[in-house]
């Protein structure tokens, strides 16, 4: 099930996969797709795309967001343009 999509400089989706509320936290499961159009990341542009994942965590305390944490495995991402 998608429930968010952005598009960034049309080299880069994002979307959301599942969104799960444990207690005061908050946390989403991704992926990350694209086409690098330019150098990304110290790459040169090879046409071929990435699809990795990201993970997001956040703390929400009295009404407030107390903290954020996110991931995202660009090394995989860079591995696959680089083939």
């Amino acid at each position: 099930m998608e429930l968010t999509k952005v598009e960034v400089n049309k080299a880069l989706v994002l979307k959301a996969f599942d969104i799960r509320v444990i207690g005061d936290q908050i946390v989403v499961r991704g992926k990350a797709t694209g086409t690098p159009k330019g150098e990304f990341w110290g790459a040169k542009p090879t046409g071929k795309d990435f699809n990795t994942m990201a993970l997001d965590v956040f703390t929400v305390k009295n009404g407030n967001l107390a903290s954020c944490y996110h991931v995202e495995n660009w090394l995989t991402a860079l591995q696959q343009i680089s083939k």
